[in-house]
């Protein structure tokens, strides 16, 4: 009798703790590495000139994963010499931000033509870099407006958290330059967005560089420079007239014929400079060039698009026969395009200051995913074991009361019969 009982409490103890551990399982979060990158960080905000001397750097994880940064470099533009190396792991959790202190010895100029840049793990291949700002505003900082996709000194410093900007903070650093008409003479807040070194029809009619304005005002190009960067004997410099525009956010397409720019098919880039000769947008280089088709900005990165679109926002169709190329220090701006809605968070969203744990955090894979799943989903199982743990209790407590069952049956039966 004594085993009896003992089997039936065993039993008993399986199939009440099966199926809540099995379902239990469906909503413990998998835990793995964050993905180890540089592509897809942003450089959203910095202070140049702060008021207690401690410089920083605001970094912005703009991939749907969270990022692993570790081994990614920081350096400033107009030196190139301060570059810091992030050793340790950092992650930052998707869409979110970090912010950079003292520590990273950017050195940031407190004099105009200064910006920052970050590079992959190589300290070769250019991942982001800001703006070359052309005034300095002590106690300010130079950061990303998501509002009209433009970059703006504020006085509100958010490190590690939402940009934010004053109500009116919808004009260009450059009032002074403002003309009768409301168009500001300023080549800062301008971009290069995609070129086409390789066309199908002959070179010397259908190159083109297409300009783009991510101010929030319409700015006159009067006087900005544009370059290509390698030639074997000297670059080739043209300098847009005065009266020439683009209204906020909107888009210029530069043809070879008015520019005199020729770009190599094998390797080359565009920069370009406002009236000073101070570098203001920079391509980087692309290597080798495709018949056809054009070099383009898109959400974070530089890519070789069948379908270009001079004058107007970028589609990427990628090559099907190879991996789409990227530059070998091309400029990811976050100041350029709008990225789509969908990865774009709310003006009224806060952002977390995030700290690492262990290089690692909950529900991240290699692959940007939340954990693959078995062929068989967690909560189907869980269901499953219940029913069989049911049907199982069903058998065992008539197996165990068959005597009984089989009485209680043959009186029946010998009633009615």
């Amino acid at each position: 009798m004594f085993k009896k009982y003992l089997l039936a409490g065993l039993f008993l103890f399986w199939v009440i703790l099966a199926p809540v551990f099995a379902i239990g399982q469906e909503n413990e979060p998998v835990k793995s590495e964050a993905v180890s990158t540089c592509e897809g960080i942003m450089i959203t905000e910095i202070m140049p000139d702060p008021p207690d001397g401690t410089e920083w750097a605001e970094l912005h994880n703009n991939n749907d994963f969270e990022a692993n940064i570790k081994g990614c470099w920081i350096s400033d533009i107009s030196s190139g010499t301060h570059f810091y190396e992030i050793k340790d792991d950092l992650v930052i959790q998707a869409k979110e931000y970090y912010a950079y202190y003292s520590e990273t010895s950017l050195s940031l100029n407190d004099s105009p033509g200064d910006g920052a840049r970050l590079f992959d793990k190589d300290k070769a291949t250019l991942r982001f870099e800001t703006p070359v700002y052309d005034i300095v505003k002590k106690g300010e900082s130079f950061a990303y407006n998501e509002a009209n996709n433009s970059w703006k000194w504020t006085p509100n410093l958010t490190p590690g958290s939402l940009n934010v900007f004053a109500s009116d903070d919808n004009t260009s650093d450059d009032e002074e330059d403002e003309n009768s008409e409301g168009v500001y003479n300023s080549c800062s807040g301008i971009m290069i967005t995609e070129i086409m070194p390789s066309p199908a029809g002959p070179d010397e009619e259908n190159e083109w560089i297409e300009l783009y304005n991510s101010n929030g005002d319409n700015a006159d190009l009067g006087g900005c420079i544009l370059s290509d960067k390698l030639k074997a004997g000297s670059t080739k410099k043209y300098t847009i007239p005065s009266g020439i525009s683009i209204a906020s956010g909107g888009y210029l397409k530069l043809g070879r014929p008015e520019t005199k720019i020729t770009l190599n098919n094998d390797s080359d880039g565009v920069i370009l400079m406002n009236s000073n000769g101070v570098v203001v947008f920079d391509t980087g280089l692309y290597m080798d060039a495709d018949e056809a088709m054009s070099f383009a900005y898109h959400e974070g990165q530089w890519l070789w698009s069948q379908t270009p679109t001079p004058g107007s926002a970028n589609v990427i169709t990628e090559p099907p026969a190879k991996e789409a190329k990227s530059s070998k220090d091309s400029k990811k701006k976050a100041s350029v395009k709008k990225p789509p809605k969908s990865t774009k968070k709310a003006k009224n969203s806060s952002k977390k200051d995030l700290k690492k744990k262990d290089g690692q955090v909950l529900g991240a894979s290699t692959d940007g995913e939340n954990g693959a799943k078995g062929p068989i989903d967690d909560k189907v199982m869980g269901y499953i074991l219940v029913a069989l743990s049911a049907i199982l209790l069903i058998g065992y407590v008539a197996y165990i009361n068959k005597d009984f069952l089989y009485e209680n049956t043959i009186k029946k039966l010998r009633r009615n019969g």
